[in-house]
């Protein structure tokens, strides 16, 4: 669902050693049953990348080449709506069945028309330079985040008419891959060579840690979900974490499943949450934790097995139905409950 405000979730049970982070991650696993919808026909050779549902019914996946697709009926049926001009389409992110956003490799894009027509939106990095959006939140009507390439962290402050650059380091220039406020000025960027960026003040200052590692370039960072400045979840090429100062517990090896994670998804205050990734799905799961105090579970298939899909991302259309996208045009519609 359209996620333009800060999410607060109550009663969250994560891990954190008090002198480092540590983290505690998913120890059994729950099952979840899915459909498998289709796109129109030749649409099964693209990546796709990001979901966005403004309701139960009507929703919008995008991905490499500009594919574009959207449905009014809960994924029955899609329309093609794809622009090749737009690159690849990173995040989509509509506040209504007509307008919303489009952050691509080519840069940040509106629509007031469900994506038929778009119109560029200048965005920069520390020196002025165009950057490729990799994703985007508006934490008011007003104001808003983008982040991607060259180091580019970028605000709005009149309901993106324009950005501006809150990047003060141009040494800086990995990319940013995603972004979490819970506050018009409280928030979190992540990215490349294990980047983490905190600002308290809507990007005037920003503290941070980053690791030059020899590792790939998208290494640490895909996700991130924030419940304020240290209790937050991270979508990770080595699996999902939990961060939390209340509890002392260390990093589990959970049994054998922690493959790559790459998106987050969350319903809403006090709503479900879950994670996606390679052969993997992550949910909030009391009942089936082997650990008194962590939720986290991982989801295989009805009939127990893992699931052998992979998933760049995720988002609810209601607290009972969400939606996970991947590789070659892959579409399932998950049910929660």
């Amino acid at each position: 669902m359209n996620k333009r405000y800060p999410f607060l979730l109550g009663g969250l049970v994560l891990g954190l050693g008090a002198c480092k982070e540590t983290v505690y991650i998913a120890d059994s696993y729950s099952t979840m049953r899915y459909d498998a919808l289709a796109l129109p026909a030749a649409a099964d050779s693209l990546a796709l990348y990001t979901v966005d549902f403004v309701s139960a019914r009507e929703g919008f996946v995008g991905g490499a080449g500009g594919s574009l697709f959207a449905t009014t009926d809960a994924g029955a049926t899609w329309s093609r709506r794809s622009q090749p001009a737009l690159g690849t389409i990173n995040k989509l992110l509509f506040t209504t069945a007509t307008a919303g956003w489009a952050g691509t490799s080519s840069g940040l894009y509106r629509t007031a028309n469900g994506g038929q027509s778009w119109q560029y939106v200048p965005t920069g990095d520390a020196y002025g330079y165009a950057i490729g959006v990799q994703d985007l939140q508006f934490v008011t009507p007003l104001v808003g985040y983008a982040v991607g390439s060259g180091g580019g962290i970028n605000k709005t402050t009149n309901g993106g008419t324009t950005w501006a650059s809150v990047q003060r380091r141009p040494d800086k220039r990995y990319t940013f891959r995603a972004v979490s406020f819970t506050s018009p000025d409280s928030g979190t960027v992540v990215g490349n060579e294990q980047s983490r960026w905190l600002t308290t003040n809507g990007g005037q200052t920003w503290s941070f840690v980053d690791y030059y590692s020899g590792r790939s370039a998208d290494y640490y960072g895909y996700d991130i979900l924030r419940f304020n400045a240290s209790t937050y979840l991270l979508a990770a090429p080595d699996g999902f974490k939990a961060f939390s100062p209340a509890y002392s517990y260390g990093r589990d090896a959970d049994d054998g499943y922690q493959h790559a994670l790459y998106g987050l998804a969350t319903a809403g205050p006090k709503g479900p949450v879950v994670g996606v990734g390679y052969r993997t799905i992550v949910r909030n799961h009391p009942a089936y934790s082997l650990q008194k105090d962590n939720p986290w579970v991982n989801v295989h298939a009805p009939d127990g097995t893992s699931y052998a899909a992979t998933y760049f991302a995720a988002d609810f259309a209601d607290a009972g139905t969400f939606y996970a996208v991947g590789p070659r045009g892959l579409i399932h519609r998950f049910h929660y409950q």
